[in-house]
């Protein structure tokens, strides 16, 4: 991305020393390895190498689209064969897994680093947009039960899944054949259930980043299962001011016969969204939830970097009291996946005026600023701007040195 500076910011830049321009501004919802994937293989033969990096192409385009229905774009299953080129390199290792019995092995892993700019390259041509690293937190509330019994999850009441599944199985008995070829009734087995780690393992397979409640006593104090398992939106708003998170997910989980239905409530920039899911199963369930999820929020996020709506605007910045800040202030934009092109036009005291090139619509841009309160929105002019820069459309903003600071 070019950056065009005045020479008086130049001048000061050098001075300061090169090593300003490459400090980060810590955002505290930025999502790490979206390109690496971790995938477990049976042995090191380039037939499972190349069946798990197929796979892993798939998995990483759904995540950096924001969309599910990546899987299925023509364009990208016509790579797959292919999927070897997007690998920048691949290394294997040997990973500690416990079994449900508390076994201990090990587990061959194969870890994948693909290629940014060639994966970008691939959503271009298959038309699916590009959903950056800075994305919205999302507080996840689970409620769980059926005919007998609710509980929310991190609590004590969560000890009695393992019986819920079990009642299950034996309600839903099935048969199967034995090795004479007779028919003998299935054990219902012992279902061992973290749900924190279903929610977490899928979350981080999406690149969405969430938060599980502490259920502490203030928890306990604030809101009660039947607030989660209504989704009743007040409740749960006022119960989630604590952790001052981006989203709120709020779930009822619930066990009709071998059916597990789920109820969704997504509380969001003003916006309220429910679905309803059914599965066979827990995970099934939970990963559904969480899929629908990420679908929705990249809705509002994502960015089709070949838009033909590139439009210039003018942005000015006040409060830039020292080099830092705006070394800061230009990674951030950098990094919005919104803007294009970044150039600074003016400097006057504490406040610079830059152009920026947006990909798509200006709200997208705005929503994404709306994550972090980096840039606070200001509705009077801060400066006068020369010439015809004064013709762009402008938006006014402070930089917000205490979130930077954190």
């Amino acid at each position: 991305m070019k950056i065009v500076k005045p020479l008086a910011i130049q001048l000061i830049l050098v001075l300061a020393g090169f090593c300003i321009l490459n400090t980060s501004p810590i955002l505290a919802k930025e999502v790490e390895g979206l390109f690496e994937i971790s995938v477990a293989v049976d042995d090191r033969s380039n037939s499972k190498r190349k069946q798990a990096t197929r796979e892993a192409l798939t998995e990483i385009m759904i995540r950096i689209s924001g969309q599910s229905a990546a899987a299925s774009n023509s364009v990208v299953t016509s790579r797959l064969k292919k999927s070897s080129a997007y690998i920048q390199r691949y290394l294997y290792r040997e990973k500690l897994v416990i079994d449900n019995e508390g076994n201990a092995g090990e587990q061959l892993m194969l870890d994948l680093f693909f290629d940014e700019i060639s994966l970008r390259n691939l959503l271009r041509d298959s038309g699916l947009p590009r959903w950056g690293s800075n994305r919205p937190q999302v507080l996840v509330w689970l409620a769980i039960g059926d005919q007998q019994q609710r509980f929310l999850m991190g609590t004590d009441g969560e000890a009695l899944l393992p019986l819920m599944i079990s009642r299950q199985s034996t309600e839903g008995i099935s048969t199967r054949q034995s090795t004479q070829g007779q028919e003998t009734t299935a054990e219902p087995e012992e279902s061992h259930i973290d749900l924190r780690q279903i929610l977490s393992d899928k979350a981080a397979e999406r690149g969405l980043p969430i938060l599980i409640p502490l259920m502490d006593l203030e928890d306990e104090i604030s809101i009660d299962v039947a607030d989660v398992w209504g989704r009743f939106v007040q409740p749960i708003r006022q119960a989630s001011l604590r952790y001052d998170s981006d989203a709120i997910l709020a779930s009822q989980l619930m066990q009709l016969g071998d059916i597990w239905q789920t109820r969704w409530l997504l509380l969001h920039k003003g916006r309220t969204l429910s679905w309803e899911l059914e599965s066979e199963s827990i995970e099934g369930a939970l990963t559904a939830g969480i899929d629908t999820t990420a679908d929705q929020l990249a809705e509002q996020y994502a960015v089709l970097e070949d838009s033909l709506q590139r439009n210039e605007l003018l942005i000015s910045v006040s409060n830039i009291q020292q080099v830092e800040d705006y070394a800061h202030l230009i990674d951030y934009l950098e990094n919005l996946t919104s803007i294009s092109n970044v150039n600074v036009a003016k400097v006057n005291g504490s406040t610079i005026q830059l152009r920026v090139n947006l990909i798509g619509e200006q709200k997208a841009m705005l929503q994404l600023i709306s994550l972090n309160n980096k840039l606070l929105r200001e509705s009077m002019p801060l400066f006068d701007a020369d010439g015809v820069i004064t013709q762009l459309p402008s938006l006014f903003f402070r930089w917000n040195t205490e979130v930077v600071d954190q």
